[in-house]
């Protein structure tokens, strides 16, 4: 059997469409919301592992308004909760 590799999403029985795109995705300038959202994906989710920065979590909701500016529809946005066990600190935001 195949299994598709790649940039997917899934089309729920209502005709509600979701996809996701990665943590780092959404910081580029060719984000995969934007192709998704040109396939008529309704709700983007995000899960995150973006560690803590002070004003970083301006910088977020920046790209976050945009991509929906850009693109229309829902974006979910959860970011990682809690310590790697050594310096780096995960904020658990989610939007």
């Amino acid at each position: 059997r195949d299994v598709p590799f790649g940039l997917h999403h899934i089309t729920c029985a209502d005709g509600t469409t979701i996809g996701c795109e990665s943590c780092e995705e959404l910081w580029t300038p060719q984000a995969s919301h934007i192709d998704l959202a040109l396939r008529g994906v309704e709700i983007i989710g995000n899960g995150s592992g973006s560690h803590h920065e002070l004003r970083k979590l301006s910088t977020r909701m920046e790209l976050m308004i945009n991509a929906t500016r850009k693109c229309g529809g829902v974006y979910l946005y959860s970011n990682q909760r809690g310590c790697d066990g050594s310096r780096t600190y995960y904020d658990g935001c989610a939007m």
